[in-house]
């Protein structure tokens, strides 16, 4: 019986890649402020690249890559400026992101169904817990090693020619009804 779903967000239930181009100056302003000895463009380009390079890690420290970045450039700066510096990153990002189509209709849907209750319980067994991500490394693989079913979702990109998952969907909506299959009773 499946009882708790977790679900990883970026590139699953909102894009990974920004559609558009959004202009820097607001990151850039803020970087200046923080960074008063550093060069803007050079600080964003760094952090930036810093960040992409550490995007295919298992585990994420994100103030740790960008503290490591920013000794690199020859500066140092407190964990409160770490925040502030990440936050800054994330502006050009914040006006153009919006939820994938079926997202809040997703998580309405896990919410009425017997989730809830997996969701508060802590220990409950890997075999009862589904993971939903778009990660084959860091959502589908980790899960599947514990013995939780995975669904991948592939909006972003082409679906692979193969996945650890115990399947694959191109949209929110059939994740849905996936998940609602994998809960209905089944006739002995």
């Amino acid at each position: 019986m499946l009882r708790a779903v977790l679900v990883d967000v970026g590139g699953t239930v909102w894009p990974d890649r920004l559609t558009g181009h959004r202009a820097d100056d607001g990151c850039l302003a803020r970087l200046a402020r923080l960074l008063p000895s550093l060069d803007p463009a050079e600080s964003l380009a760094t952090l930036r690249a810093a960040l992409r390079a550490d995007d295919q890690g298992l585990a994420q420290n994100t103030h740790a890559v960008l503290g490591r970045a920013i000794q690199g450039l020859g500066a140092e700066c407190a964990e409160s400026d770490l925040i502030e510096i990440r936050r800054a990153l994330c502006e050009p990002a914040s006006p153009g992101l919006s939820l994938f189509p079926g997202a809040y209709e997703l998580f309405e849907a896990i919410r009425h169904l017997v989730f809830a209750a997996g969701l508060l319980e802590a220990g409950c067994p890997a075999a009862a817990c589904v993971m939903v991500g778009d990660s084959e490394i860091k959502d589908i693989q980790p899960a599947v090693a514990l013995g939780m079913r995975a669904i991948r979702v592939v909006i972003e990109e082409p679906p692979p020619p193969a996945s650890a998952a115990d399947t694959m969907v191109t949209s929110l909506t059939q994740a849905r009804a996936i998940l609602a299959e994998w809960v209905a009773p089944t006739a002995n």
